[in-house]
């Protein structure tokens, strides 16, 4: 059982962030660990059901009526709305059974129960915040709220700089287009550039971000050839207690001294389409694909000097991955029209009321990072050696919109030509016990430990080109073939080509 001490200390800090007549100061410390875990063993406490909330504007800050604490804060589910009940002793009822040695000393414990029924709905709004924050960890939960120093946060409507390039991003913009009225007293965008096309200066390939600006006259600028460092944001922006910096898919680190243009963590934002802290880096969305993820979401961070995907979570909604409904596997660019409208929604929810979202933010745990390069072409080199036939189609989906799968046709021992790049398309991963069924011969050859992974055959019944994969249940099935510097062709045909260079015994090719 918890000491008086205890309690008082988590009362006294509950109370700090959570009334509006006390200024929360920066506490030096955070709680202790026993300070924490009596404040769940409120949460758990069993009495009544439901709590109401009690809320008067004062500047930003919350002022909370007294309120019944719910019978378990495990279910945020379990809540309800009642009508107001200002009696303590519903709330004292149901604490006593979790510190019931403190009643020895009736005043302390009138004092503590008070203390706590005037802040109990900052832990409640913590836990229920995972329906849109996502985080699921209590005690962390608590720990931030204890910790977090008092910092005003203007409301809507926000004068805006968005910084953005790429079809994911015009998405947010054109959410706060839909909302202006409301969330936006001004919009000012910046862009990258117009760049080259590949064959000549004469053409130039605008931004789905800067088409959008220009479409809707909105002011516009392009980021400096010589880099962010030379940008100088709009004058109205600078040192505005209601200016917003907002990133999304940007791929420039903003510099220091634009960041302290907006002095306060709120005001320097960014959207991330993963949970963080998994997947930092520029290809989030194409990482999940390929690692064949279950859950992903996105994220609204702040920026940080100096690093990418950092900061402090704003808001973070969680759902299944992938997002569409597909009878095959789903590719990036089906994914990222989906994580794009809900990013641009979350983005709305936050803004909307930021001063909340902002309240119940948390860091990051790096213990749980994972990152998400920036792709390049060797990412969709097959490994035939580690991969299953589900990772090289995960790849495919995740990453031919910019990199084919890619391998070289190798001589077998027996034989002697160059070996030919190709690049493979519409694969698909075929149970060994399916391919049994329509061509029984090549599902025994391939069974065979002798057959090395990338060995592969046209199959006239499966009408497919067959490669073995790491995979004992599944291989890998392949409709398309292009060889370098050729048009593509149906693998059929393009089987016909290359059959000679089969082995001479098993009549397979080798891909390598």
């Amino acid at each position: 059982m918890f000491e008086l001490a205890d309690l008082s200390a988590a009362a006294t800090v509950f109370v700090r962030r959570s009334t509006a007549k006390i200024r929360s100061p920066v506490l030096r410390s955070p709680p202790s660990y026993r300070s924490c875990r009596a404040l769940e063993l409120v949460a758990q406490g069993e009495g009544t059901e439901d709590f109401q909330e009690c809320e008067s504007e004062d500047d930003g800050m919350d002022e909370h009526c007294p309120l019944l604490v719910s019978r378990s804060l495990n279910d945020p589910r379990s809540f309800s709305p009642l009508s107001l009940v200002t009696c303590k002793g519903e709330v004292a009822r149901c604490l006593s059974k979790a510190f019931g040695p403190c009643k020895s000393n009736p005043i302390a414990f009138a004092v503590i129960v008070w203390s706590l029924s005037l802040s109990f709905i900052a832990v409640h709004q913590a836990f229920i915040g995972s329906a849109v924050n996502g985080h699921n960890d209590k005690r962390a939960m608590i720990q931030t709220c204890l910790t977090r120093p008092a910092l005003r946060c203007s409301r809507a409507p926000y004068d805006i700089l968005f910084c953005g390039t790429d079809t994911f991003a015009s998405r947010s913009l054109s959410a706060l287009l839909t909302h202006r009225s409301s969330l936006c007293s001004s919009l000012h965008v910046l862009t990258p550039p117009d760049v080259h096309q590949s064959w000549g200066a004469t053409r130039m390939k605008t931004s789905p971000v800067k088409q959008l600006a220009l479409q809707h006259s909105l002011p516009h600028q392009d980021v400096p050839t010589t880099g962010m460092v030379d940008y100088t944001a709009p004058p109205h922006l600078l040192s505005n207690p209601k200016a917003i910096l907002l990133t999304c898919s940007f791929g420039h680190l903003i510099p220091d001294t634009l960041l302290d243009a907006f002095p306060n963590p709120w005001q320097r934002i960014n959207i991330h389409p993963s949970l963080l802290p998994h997947l930092r880096g520029a290809a989030p969305i194409q990482w999940a694909l390929a690692r064949r993820l279950s859950t992903s979401g996105v994220s609204i961070q702040t920026l940080e000097k100096g690093r990418f995907d950092t900061g402090t979570i704003v808001a973070q909604q969680e759902f299944d991955f992938p997002p569409v409904p597909s009878s095959g596997e789903p590719s990036f660019l089906e994914v990222e029209k989906v994580m794009a409208d809900r990013a641009a929604s979350l983005l709305v929810r936050t803004l909307s009321d930021l001063p909340q979202c902002w309240r119940y933010s948390w860091e990051q745990d790096e213990r749980m990072k994972s990152y998400a390069p920036k792709l390049k072409v060797e990412h969709s080199v097959v490994r035939w050696d580690r991969w299953s036939a589900r990772d090289i189609v995960a790849r495919e989906g995740a990453f031919a919109y910019l990199y084919p799968l890619s391998t070289n046709l190798v001589p077998p021992a027996n034989a002697s030509f160059r070996p030919v790049a190709i690049t493979l398309s519409n694969t698909s991963a075929v149970p060994l016990d399916e391919l049994r069924k329509v061509d029984p011969m090549l599902a025994s050859v391939l069974k065979q430990n002798a057959v090395p992974p990338g060995s592969a055959i046209f199959s006239v019944d499966a009408d497919m080109l067959i490669v073995k994969t790491t995979s004992d249940a599944e291989v890998l099935g392949v409709r398309n073939v292009k060889v370098a510097g050729k048009k593509g062709k149906e693998a059929k045909d393009w089987w016909r080509a290359y059959r000679d260079r089969a082995d001479a015994r098993s009549g397979l090719l080798l891909f390598q």
